[in-house]
């Protein structure tokens, strides 16, 4: 999204991209935990308690947090086959549910 990385952004300027970089590893790595586990307690329990409120108080929008979650699953489908595709599929969308 232009708004979050043009002067006055979220996102604008190295240090803030970075740390928008950091977060998304971070969303990948909780997502990898459900993938191994089955289910989405992990993705609960380490990291969506009070994501909302943590984007708010830093002026981060959440609608920008999910989309490039959105993007980042829309990549991944393309390295996996088929069957897990389907299967990270699930914990990429519910990441992204819990942003909304």
């Amino acid at each position: 999204r232009p708004d979050i990385v043009s002067p006055g952004g979220n996102a604008y300027g190295e240090e803030m991209t970075a740390t928008r970089l950091r977060d998304m590893d971070y969303y990948l790595r909780l997502i990898t935990y459900g993938v191994i586990a089955g289910d989405v307690t992990p993705i609960e329990e380490i990291g969506l308690v009070g994501v909302r409120e943590m984007y708010n108080s830093l002026g981060t929008p959440i609608p920008a947090v999910a989309e490039s979650i959105r993007q980042m699953k829309q990549v991944a489908m393309g390295l996996l086959s088929p069957d897990d595709a389907a299967e990270a599929g699930y914990y990429f969308d519910f990441v992204v549910g819990a942003m909304s």
